[in-house]
């Protein structure tokens, strides 16, 4: 990973003593890629040069052979303690580097202007493509749930995860609300799922009225705990969603094993692991009865809002299909012959799922390639403070939704802190459910008081890892986090 900061190059390449020749600084100029330096007096900034004021200087007849002389002192900087907010504000069109300064004018670094930029976790990555399939929509007026691109969606989709059949719905919450009732899960019925999950895979699970039951997860992979999912089933256990959690695939040989042993249905949350595979050229969705996904904004792929259930199995598709739409008869129009609502998506997010899944392939390389990135920095540079020791199973690839690392539990909330400030968003692991108020009092399962998801928690962290993040933006990135641990 290569790297544009001025506070990584060394100070040859862009400071200039007040008393070098102009020949000096035009040289540093041809050959650093800042096209200025900066002049240095007694250890403090007092002035810059760029090509462009050495040729108006001696236009004006200013024929000084210094760069005291010639630079340029009323210059833009920042000081030590500025906010992020001043900081940006000093940067245009023409100033694309400030130094920073102490009071004195000792120089403390110098950044570019996207260093003082916002860095998100992750954003979509939308273009002109989407921008087409979306005004097709409008010019066309097949803006709401009945268009062509939502049944084009499916289609994509289905061939995509190789499954039986895809149902686009409005959110990820909602597909599995969608694919438990499929399952022909009701009130009473007991589902397990992991303990290290965002709230929607057990909050669709007390949508429909049935029972959440929260199981440990491994340490070593952070998923779901097979030997705990043996001690959790029980007569009521009607179906086990295992999450495939930021992109790692579950152990769904053993998983799939257990629910046919016991009668039991397989929902994979496979809400932040589009893409990843089991097995070579198995892709999560295609691995239990049902999968669900999620197209929120900042998944490997967006609609924006928007989830898809896959269906491996044979069920009464149109049964789901009516559920999805109030329950209305596809023959008798506005006759509702079983219970529904509406979980339908617009053909304008349709149009934008199209677009992105035809991408998708480009995206999960890139997020391959981050995370590489991050891993070969720590383990080169800070492994004693940042580490990923998280096993996969042989065969298997992780999508790697987002870059996740852990750190001593003392520091990791002044690492997520450090980075805000400069700037940098950052996400603490999910908080085990069990801790949580609204699942407080639901049945749990573990091996003993110590919570593998509690000691995940303390100690992960989130990096930016979006598909727009650029090589630039990660350097800056693992730079800062550099820079906490040597402070």
């Amino acid at each position: 990973m290569k790297s544009n900061h001025f506070n990584e190059v060394s100070e040859s390449e862009i400071l200039v003593e007040g008393l070098s020749t102009i020949f000096e600084a035009l040289q540093k100029i041809e050959s650093n890629q800042f096209n200025i330096v900066f002049v240095m007096s007694k250890s403090k900034v007092i002035g810059t040069l760029t090509d462009g004021d050495i040729r108006r200087s001696i236009l004006e007849g200013n024929f000084g052979s210094t760069c005291e002389e010639m630079c340029n002192k009323n210059f833009i900087f920042g000081l030590v303690g500025d906010s992020s907010e001043d900081l940006f504000s000093k940067f245009n069109d023409n100033i694309k580097y400030i130094p920073i300064l102490h009071s004195d004018r000792t120089l403390v670094k110098i950044i570019n202007q996207e260093e003082s930029t916002f860095i998100p976790l992750a954003s979509p990555n939308i273009n002109q493509e989407e921008t087409n399939l979306v005004l097709d929509c409008l010019n066309t007026n097949m803006i709401s749930s009945i268009g062509k691109y939502v049944k084009q969606f499916e289609n994509d989709f289905t061939s995509y995860i190789d499954s039986k059949h895809s149902i686009v719905v409005s959110n990820g919450t909602q597909a599995l609300a969608l694919a438990l009732l499929a399952s022909g899960i009701s009130a009473g019925d007991e589902v397990i799922v992991p303990d290290l999950t965002f709230a929607a895979t057990a909050n669709a699970v007390i949508q429909i009225g049935a029972i959440p039951v929260l199981v440990d997860v491994e340490i070593e992979t952070w998923n779901i705990n097979v030997e705990l999912i043996k001690l959790a089933i029980t007569k009521k256990t009607k179906a086990i969603i295992p999450v495939h959690l930021y992109g790692l695939p579950c152990n769904m040989i053993e998983i799939n094993f257990l629910a046919e042993e016991n009668g039991l249905k397989v929902i994979e949350d496979a809400a932040e692991a589009l893409g990843s595979e089991y097995q070579a050229g198995k892709k999560v969705g295609s691995l239990g009865n049902f999968a669900i996904f999620s197209f929120f904004a900042n998944k490997i792929m967006s609609t924006g809002e928007g989830g898809m259930v896959t269906i491996n199995n044979e069920v009464d598709i149109e049964r789901i299909f009516k559920i999805r739409s109030h329950g209305m008869s596809t023959i008798n129009k506005y006759w509702h012959d079983i219970w529904g609502t509406n979980m339908r998506i617009t053909n304008l997010q349709a149009a934008v799922g199209v677009a992105q899944l035809r991408k998708l392939d480009s995206f999960l390389k890139k997020k391959i390639i981050i995370q590489k990135n991050y891993l070969d920095f720590f383990n080169d540079k800070l492994s004693e403070h940042v580490t990923y020791n998280r096993s996969e199973y042989a065969g298997s690839l992780n999508s790697h939704w987002l870059s996740c690392f852990k750190v001593d539990q003392s520091k990791v909330k002044n690492l997520s802190a450090y980075l805000a400030g400069n700037l940098v968003e950052t996400r603490p692991f999910f908080h085990p459910l069990h801790v949580q108020p609204i699942f407080s009092k639901l049945k749990t399962v573990s091996f003993g008081d110590n919570w593998n998801s509690s000691e995940i928690h303390k100690t992960g962290i989130c990096l930016p890892s979006g598909t727009t993040l650029t090589e630039s933006n990660q350097s800056r990135i693992c730079n800062l986090i550099s820079d906490f641990f040597k402070k």
